[in-house]
This record gives C-alpha cells, sequence and structure tokens, in this order.
C-alpha cells in the first residue's frame, strides 16, 4: 500500500517542550466560531491562507476523533483546548499534515467540555477548498497496570484505554499476539523513553508526567475487517548492578519481569495452558541490542523453534500444547531487564 506523501517540518529544540500536535504556524483567525456536535457532519468552505473554527460540546476524559474528508484542495487540520485556540490539544492519533485531499485526523482525549478546531488554508493551490467535517467518540475502556486486556479494533477505526500510574515512573506500552502488523499503538501523557512500532510485539517506554495515560490502537492501516491484540501497561525493569539472571516458571496472562546476564541465557517454562496456539512475548527489554527470544519444541531445550531460530533478535514466537519452554540469551556483554507475556 502506498502511503501519501506527508508534509516536514524543522522544530528548533529550544521549542520542543511547548509544542503542541501541529508545528504549523497560524494565520489570522476570524472572530467567529461556528457550534457544531459530536457525531453530525458539517459540511465547509476554507479560503485561501483563511481559517474556519468550530466547537464541539464534549465529556471531559472521553476520546474524540475529529476527521477532515471530502477535501477538495489542501486544507490542513488542528485541535485546541482552549476558545482562544492557543492550547494545542495532544493527537493520540495523528493523521495529519498530509499532502493534497488525503484526510486529516485527529485522536484526542478531550481535557475539558468544549474541543475547538481550526480548519485552515496555509497549504491550498486555488482559491479555497470544500470538505466535512466529523467528530465521533472513541470507544475507551480501563487498563489496570500489570493486567493484559485482549482487545479488537476494526479497519479504519481505533480503540482507547485509559490507566492510573504514577508520576516519574517508567512503564512499558504494548500491543502483543497481534493478527495484523499494521495495527499501531500510540500512548500519550508521557515523556517519551523509545518505541518499537515496526513489528509485533509494538510497544512504548515512557515516563508517566500525570497519574493517567491515555493508550490507542490504531487500526487504520489494518488490511482485513479487523484486526485483534493483547495490550498491556506494565512497570519498566529496574536494572542492578551487576544484573542477576532470572530462570523459572511464568504463569500464563501474566506478565513477568525477568533478567538475564551479559553473553547468558536465562531459561523459562509455562504450564497449565489450554490446548491450542499460545503467544509468547518479550517486551520492554533495557538493552534491545543483540538480545532475543528462543522457543523449544523440547524440554531439554535444545530443539529450538523456527519462529525464534530464523528471526535475528526475535520477540515473539506462537507455540501449540499445554506447555511452553524458552529463554532470553544475550549475546551483549551487559544483560538486559524485560517484561514475558504468555499469552
Amino acid at each position: 500500500m502506498k502511503l501519501p506523501s506527508v508534509r516536514t517540518y524543522l522544530v528548533l529544540p529550544a521549542l520542543l517542550t511547548h509544542i503542541s500536535c501541529s508545528a504549523e504556524p497560524m494565520v489570522q483567525p476570524p472572530e467567529e466560531t461556528e457550534t457544531m456536535a459530536v457525531g453530525a457532519p458539517v459540511t465547509g468552505n476554507v479560503s485561501k491562507n483563511g481559517n474556519h473554527r468550530y466547537a464541539v460540546s464534549v465529556s471531559a476524559g472521553a476520546v474524540y476523533t475529529v476527521v477532515v474528508s471530502d477535501l477538495t484542495d489542501d486544507a490542513e487540520l488542528n485541535v485546541f483546548e482552549d476558545s482562544a485556540f492557543s492550547r494545542g490539544a495532544p493527537c493520540l492519533i495523528d493523521h495529519r499534515g498530509w499532502n493534497g485531499t488525503t484526510d486529516e485526523g485527529c485522536t484526542v482525549p478531550a481535557a475539558h467540555t468544549t474541543l475547538y478546531i481550526d480548519v485552515y488554508g496555509s497549504h491550498i493551490l486555488g482559491a479555497s477548498a470544500n470538505y466535512t467535517i466529523t467528530v465521533h467518540a472513541v470507544p475507551r475502556a480501563e487498563l489496570t497496570v500489570s493486567t493484559p486486556v485482549a482487545g479488537t479494533v476494526s479497519r479504519g477505526e481505533a480503540m482507547a484505554y485509559v490507566a492510573d500510574v504514577v508520576p516519574g515512573t517508567t512503564y512499558v506500552a504494548s500491543a502483543t499476539s497481534l493478527t495484523d502488523s499494521t495495527t499501531w499503538i500510540s500512548v500519550s501523557g508521557y515523556s517519551m523513553a523509545w518505541s518499537r512500532n515496526e513489528m509485533s510485539p509494538k510497544e512504548w517506554s515512557f515516563v508517566a508526567r500525570d497519574s493517567r495515560v491515555y493508550l490507542a490502537i490504531d487500526g487504520l492501516g489494518v488490511s482485513g475487517p479487523s484486526a485483534s491484540y493483547v495490550i498491556m501497561v506494565t512497570p519498566a525493569p529496574v536494572i542492578a548492578d551487576p544484573i542477576v539472571g532470572t530462570s523459572g516458571n511464568v504463569l500464563i496472562a501474566t506478565p513477568t519481569i525477568g533478567y538475564v546476564e551479559g553473553l547468558r541465557e536465562s531459561f523459562y517454562r509455562t504450564d497449565g495452558m489450554t490446548p491450542g496456539d499460545h503467544r509468547v512475548s518479550v517486551v520492554g527489554l533495557t538493552s534491545p541490542e543483540r538480545l532475543g527470544l528462543r522457543v523449544f519444541t523440547d524440554t531439554l531445550n535444545t530443539i529450538e523453534a523456527a519462529c525464534t531460530s530464523s528471526v535475528s533478535n526475535a520477540r515473539e514466537c506462537t507455540v501449540s500444547g499445554t506447555s511452553a519452554h524458552f529463554s532470553v540469551r544475550s549475546e551483549n556483554s551487559t544483560g538486559a531487564g524485560y517484561v514475558l507475556l504468555v499469552w
């Protein structure tokens, strides 16, 4: 699938703590703001270098997607938290900045009871652009830290989650057992450490800024009718010096922190699984280089399964049966901590 081209902007480092979802320069707005309602599409027109602004009543803490579609020219979208249109709302899922007439979208947790929307025309090539703007609610569920939850997202839709966290603590948010690798996970309200969103499992490591963190599963690129996943938020492993390796039993559906010493291998097993396929995943690696998951087809850990033997630095593998035998092997000198999940 060929993605539309994306406009690229340069942001000065000194401004990084102050940017909103979009770094677009604002043009002089009109004074009037049009009122619209959730679930009720509105058609509009914006002139070149002009603005068309909207206010929509929402429920604070709920999650909404704002979409500008049916574009006839290259208009852009911004979402704000305040009536002065000065404080940008952080897009949990951000599908904006496309060149041309590709739909623009922003999925955002509502901080207050009104969202403010700006459609602006600084990149319009002609005299103006017609469009349709829609705001719809996104399904949202509560997550408990260290409690994985299975979910499904429909193609082109999103699913939102919120979890209570401790500010200043490092967490790992992950989507494992994906049935469609184009599914993405996003996190809002964090100081970013690193992300891995190219394959399954997908994850973010972040330092919580607030006591509530919002997450979303994005189904924009899902190829089939829907995609399944397992989502969880867990505290990140805390590294001691020196690292002491772990081994032993890992309970099914229970995130388990483990450690492997440098140039060593830590072995694990899971028993009591129901007959059928299960997924073994490792996320939150504190040192991901030259370190990977190995799954074995025998109880002596001598015959490695193809799903890890043929993949460099494997992170996930499907196993069948009522028991799983696996390890995390380090080929670096430092070792690492990580989170294991058997689902």
